[in-house]
């Protein structure tokens, strides 16, 4: 008699998505709006946004929604120009956007602690909120995640994309945005309860992997590679599909 496959912890925590994303709309809403009215009133002419592993991909989603929707150049800054080479960045008039789970990399927190200038504001998308970040940035905004014990982290990179949505949409006052936020734990919900299981034998194989994404998706497909690098052990990279015919297909 087959037995169905016992639940990984990683499974398990990625099923608590639509639980994470209806606290961030209930309990971090409000805040989101404050944080949106500062950001139109400080008017910043650039962001930059850090990250490492998980939370670049949400950084990067930043980045693109920032562009898109806001009209404002978005950089996805390294941490080690400052932690490792001593570059001390001249920044004025700019949003600084720092995300993590655990809001203890030594390079992020340094770096934050280092990025000021006239009219800077460093915000933190961060998960354990009295985590060293947290102090490091002059706004922080819990990702309502809860402990994170599975080693490949996804409920708290979820939880940080959901946050940027929600963090674009109050800085707007985009209604339709706001709606889409506040509706995204059941967008959560109804991607659970698809049907995933034929996709499976897709992992039967041994890589490479291009996962493809553009704009937006590119995040996606960023993330997505990064999982299956570390759950499956497949060479998988995230690629542009605006670069697929100068790179996958030319190889």
């Amino acid at each position: 008699m087959n037995q169905a496959p016992r639940q990984t912890l990683m499974e398990s925590e990625a099923r608590e998505t639509p639980a994470v994303a209806a606290r961030i709309v209930s309990q971090q809403g409000e805040r989101l709006k404050e944080l949106g009215g500062r950001l139109r009133a400080l008017a910043p002419r650039y962001a930059l946004a850090a990250g490492r592993g998980s939370s670049d991909a949400a950084a990067l989603l930043a980045k693109y929604l920032f562009e898109m929707r806001l009209g404002l150049p978005t950089v996805s800054v390294a941490p080690s120009v400052h932690s490792i080479y001593g570059a001390q960045l001249r920044l004025e008039k700019a949003l600084l956007l720092a995300i993590s789970q655990s809001g203890r990399s030594p390079d992020l927190v340094d770096f934050c602690r280092s990025a000021v200038g006239e009219d800077v504001l460093r915000v933190g998308l961060i998960n354990d909120a009295a985590s060293p970040l947290a102090d490091a940035v002059d706004f922080p905004v819990p990702l309502e995640a809860g402990p994170e014990k599975s080693v490949a982290a996804t409920k708290s990179c979820i939880a940080a994309m959901v946050m940027v949505l929600g963090l674009v949409a109050h800085w707007r006052q985009d209604r339709d945005l706001i709606a889409a936020f506040e509706r995204s734990s059941s967008v959560l919900s109804g991607a659970l309860a698809q049907d995933w299981p034929p996709a499976s034998t897709f992992l039967d194989g041994d890589g490479p992997v291009y996962v493809v994404g553009r704009a937006p998706g590119l995040a996606i497909a960023a993330e997505a590679a990064l999982k299956l690098k570390e759950t499956n052990g497949l060479h998988a990279e995230a690629v542009s599909a605006a670069e697929i015919r100068h790179g996958p297909l030319a190889l």
